[in-house]
């Protein structure tokens, strides 16, 4: 009955993280078009918390459920927390929001998932999923920076190369300790 009770409690938590997580990100953006901009427009870190609430359920349905509430969750935080201190003039077409939304409805179960698959069975590619986002974003923009017909503006993390360089260790880090904790087993 405990364990029970506490299950259901922690599964509130990680939505609520989200939630702070989505106005943490608004605040920390802010309307700065500098290195902030691109620090705030990175979408990999928006896929940690998905995986760790994953992580926390004891079912694939239950994580996936989870990391779904929790990535809707940290969207609505940001832009409700944009709309309302910076009084958000939406330069996105709805369009734009639509796919964030559904972004956010597809990469949450996804990562949510992973982050189960990571705990039930220590998954080798569940556990470099998260390191490999964080190492596919940059060289996703780079790859497409060399694209003619692409434009890449002042927040891309190709115009910041420090951006660039820890987003890429972050993910080395990543697949670093996967592979090490997968390989002391």
């Amino acid at each position: 009955m405990i364990a029970a009770m506490r299950a259901r409690g922690i599964a509130f938590v990680f939505p609520l993280l989200g939630l702070v997580f989505g106005v943490a990100a608004a605040l920390f953006k802010g309307e700065d078009w500098g290195v902030r901009t691109v620090v705030g427009n990175l979408s990999a870190p928006w896929l940690v918390l998905p995986f760790l609430a994953g992580w926390s359920r004891r079912s694939f349905v239950g994580a996936s459920g989870l990391g779904a509430a929790t990535s809707l969750l940290s969207v609505i935080g940001f832009y409700v927390c944009y709309g309302l201190v910076f009084a958000l003039v939406n330069s996105h077409t709805l369009s734009t929001d639509l796919a964030v939304v559904v972004g956010a409805l597809v990469a949450g179960p996804v990562y949510g998932a992973l982050g189960y698959w990571w705990r039930s069975r220590r998954s080798l590619a569940a556990g470099l999923a998260v390191g490999a986002a964080f190492l596919g974003e940059p060289l996703a923009e780079l790859a497409l920076s060399r694209v003619p017909q692409v434009p890449i503006g002042h927040t891309s993390v190709v115009a910041h190369p420090v951006v660039f360089a820890l987003e890429a260790l972050i993910g080395f880090a990543v697949c670093g300790w996967v592979l090490g904790t997968r390989l002391a087993r």
